[in-house]
């Protein structure tokens, strides 16, 4: 991998991190012997203002591409298009790949054509799947699942494919929410090759576990705090809420959720559009989406497990649960 940068003064400060974050010192013009995949490179601030013209990976400019980049200032705010560095503490960062045609692969795959040197965090949501080490207690298929990172990667917003989408957080207490949900969700889900992972419970609100219409009733005097979540997510009515008990050193097994759907509720299911909400402690807790990398389960989300092969891992020592809920969405066209 050779990497060369352009720019209208001197750039002194400057290195790359591996998936596994690891930071290597090079210089510019240099061959480095780098084993395959990823590296971002990083060009920090050094006392004067300096606008990146161009970027030479392995003998090639690679022109617009170099958009992808971005600068993070020196209070933590993020700006793209941002090809320079400007103020203390700012650093200018963007993915390149050992292999130049793989590269151009990935961009051009993710990246529609006009919107290179726009802020591309308004239509693209920006994962980089990293490689994680869990617990060799766990099988081997998972340890590599989560221990090969596929690094970044662009989901367009208005397609199908996106992984997740952050939800806003609904105002309710949520040892409440949990409560109400255990009171509620009394139906066990079958046993299926990927529900007897072990230490995995999944409860739902309604016998009908296939998520099948029709839709069900929530009484909001007996149910307020799961009526508000509904109402505050934009739910016109649900199909089902369920909750999912993961103990300590339980995991899911890999798999994605297209298997269990029946025709007539795929639509209420495709693209990011169930929501999900860890309602414990997330702490050693590891929910990774293949090429996605780790799930920000911490937040509230709107999730995508029919497109993703999916993993959970409970390395911790308190039992995880999880509130999701799939019905109809006001802001969907169905």
């Amino acid at each position: 991998m050779k990497i060369e940068v352009h720019s209208d003064n001197p750039l002194t400060k400057y290195y790359l991190k591996n998936i596994k974050d690891e930071k290597i010192d090079f210089r510019f013009g240099d061959e480095l012997p780098l084993p395959a995949g990823w590296y971002e490179l990083n060009i920090e601030y050094t006392g004067k203002k300096t606008l990146i013209d161009a970027i030479i990976l392995n003998d090639e400019d690679i022109k617009h591409l170099m958009y992808i980049g971005q600068y993070v200032d020196g209070a933590g705010k993020r700006h793209q298009p941002g090809n320079a560095v400007w103020d203390h503490g700012g650093c200018f960062a963007i993915w390149l790949h050992t292999d130049t045609g793989f590269f151009y692969e990935r961009i051009m795959r993710s990246i529609t054509n006009g919107d290179y040197g726009t802020d591309l965090s308004q239509k693209y949501q920006i994962t980089v799947d990293k490689p994680v080490n869990i617990n060799k207690d766990f099988p081997k298929h998972l340890q590599s699942f989560f221990g090969t990172g596929d690094g970044p990667n662009w989901w367009h917003r208005g397609r199908r494919h996106l992984p997740w989408d952050i939800c806003p957080t609904p105002e309710v207490d949520k040892k409440e929410l949990l409560e109400e949900c255990q009171r509620l969700c009394v139906y066990e889900k079958p046993a299926h090759e990927y529900s007897e992972s072990p230490g995995w419970t999944v409860m739902y609100s309604d016998k009908k576990t296939n998520f099948e219409p029709p839709f069900i009733s929530i009484d909001a005097e007996k149910y307020p705090a799961i009526q508000k979540t509904i109402d505050s997510i934009g739910m016109e009515k649900a199909l089902n809420v369920s909750t999912y008990s993961l103990s300590p050193g339980g995991y899911v097994n890999l798999h994605r959720d297209d298997s269990e759907l029946p025709r007539t509720s795929y639509k209420y299911f495709k693209g990011c559009s169930v929501f999900y909400w860890a309602l414990t402690d997330e702490e050693d807790v590891l929910f990774k989406f293949g090429r996605c990398g780790i799930v920000p389960s911490g937040q509230p989300l709107f999730i995508n497990p029919l497109d993703h092969m999916h993993s959970v891992v409970n390395q911790g020592k308190k039992t995880r649960e999880v509130i999701t809920i799939v019905g109809k969405l006001l802001n969907r066209n169905y």
